[in-house]
Order: C-alpha cells, then sequence, then structure tokens
C-alpha cells in the first residue's frame, strides 16, 4: 500500500533531488511559514497546483514477477498524470536570491547521467531540457519514472524588498509520470507442444472418409444429407 498519493511523492522526490544539489539551502516541499522562509542561506518551496484531469487509459500490464508457483505480482498502467507545480525561492538578500537561481537552473537541466545514478542510464548529453527522476520505495512508488520541466524564473519583490530583507521568486512547471497499480494474479502456464511420430501420409491420394453425417438445412426448409 503506496505511503502517500501518487501527486505527494512525486514532489517528495524532486524536493529530496533538489536539497542534495543545494545542500546549504533549506527545501520545503511545501508552503513555508511566513517570515521563516527568509532564512540567511535561503528556502526553496515545492507545492502543487490546480492542473489537468488524468488522461485514462486500458490498463496494461507492464511487468510481473512470480511470487509463488500458481501466483504473479504484476504493476499496470492505468493512467497519464500531469501535476502543476510552483517552485518558489526566498531570501534576505539579492544575491542570495541570485546565487540560488543560477544553481537552481543547473540543477534542473542535468542529464539522465546525474539524476539517474546506478541505474545504467547511458546518454551523450550531460545535460537535459528539464529532469526526469524515480520514485521511491519509502513512499510506495518504486520505479515510478517523473519528467519534470519549468519555466524561467519570475522575480516578485514589493517596493520595500530591500527594508523588509525579502526577495522572492516564482517558477510554474509540470511533473508528468504514469499511474500504476500492484495486484495478484493466477500464474499461467507455459504450454506444451508434442509432436507424435507415424506413418507417412501420402498427399496425392484423397484421404479417407471421416464418416460423418452432415445435413444442411436451406432456407426453403430442404433437407441435404452428406456423408
Amino acid at each position: 500500500m503506496p505511503a502517500v498519493t501518487l501527486e505527494r511523492a512525486a514532489q517528495n522526490a524532486l524536493a529530496k533531488y533538489l536539497a542534495a544539489r543545494l545542500p546549504d539551502v533549506t527545501v520545503n516541499a511545501r508552503w513555508p511559514d511566513g517570515a521563516s522562509a527568509y532564512t540567511e542561506n535561503g528556502t526553496i518551496s515545492l507545492i502543487d497546483r490546480d492542473g489537468p484531469p488524468e488522461e485514462l487509459f486500458d490498463p496494461q500490464l507492464v511487468s510481473w514477477t512470480p511470487i509463488s508457483e500458481s501466483q504473479t505480482l504484476g504493476t499496470w498502467e492505468l493512467a497519464s498524470v500531469t501535476l502543476s507545480l510552483q517552485l518558489d525561492v526566498w531570501a534576505k538578500y539579492d544575491y542570495t536570491r541570485e546565487s540560488i537561481l543560477r544553481r537552481l537552473d543547473e540543477a534542473l537541466r542535468q542529464g539522465l547521467g546525474v539524476t539517474l545514478p546506478g541505474r545504467n542510464v547511458f546518454t551523450s548529453s550531460p545535460f537535459r531540457n528539464g529532469i526526469q527522476l524515480v520514485l521511491s520505495d519509502e513512499d510506495g512508488w518504486d520505479g515510478v519514472y517523473v519528467d519534470y520541466l519549468f519555466d524561467r524564473a519570475l522575480k516578485m519583490d514589493s517596493p520595500k524588498a530591500a527594508q523588509l530583507l525579502e526577495f522572492r521568486s516564482m517558477r510554474l512547471g509540470e511533473a508528468q509520470m504514469t499511474r500504476t497499480g500492484t495486484a495478484v494474479s493466477a500464474r499461467m502456464g507455459k504450454p506444451t507442444l508434442k509432436v507424435l511420430s507415424g506413418p507417412c501420409v501420402d498427399v496425392s491420394k484423397p484421404l479417407p472418409s471421416a464418416g460423418l453425417d452432415i445435413t444442411q438445412v436451406s432456407s426453403a426448409g430442404t433437407t441435404h444429407s452428406k456423408t
């Protein structure tokens, strides 16, 4: 049973990745608590927004693992999900925000060799338009891949930003993934083909009659019999 929803798992995965790429910056997978977001090293927050409905399709079995002689555990693809996201940067100083924005932009353009370590991903490009992550088993969605793509940052400074020590920016983006489900089903047996040897048949000769009586009834009600 998944520990959290698929949408929350996608947010947690991105927050974990960003925290590893920017270890000195506080990363929250939720909206920060007021002024506490404006720290010396800055804060990154990640929240979901209203997005399009799921695109449902016929369930498709994509993988299965035998769990006994008679049962298998299968993974089924159920729907395509697009999650709308908002990524905010909060800092006390403008130069701190600028530094975070630069490093954040680099983190969101890394290739598969960086974002999917240990999964034998081979690619010629170290960069990518948007990143791809795989969800964690800790959230109950192990093996689900998610593609993230964000627009450029929009700075949101009030006229008193320098006086209040409140510099903020916002990036809108999306996370695209496939909703899956697991179920136990009967394990199909392997078909066995037996070849029986016997005398050769001369195909040039007509085959012997099988001795079948075939009755045909026409639309006029006339009966014809053949042997």
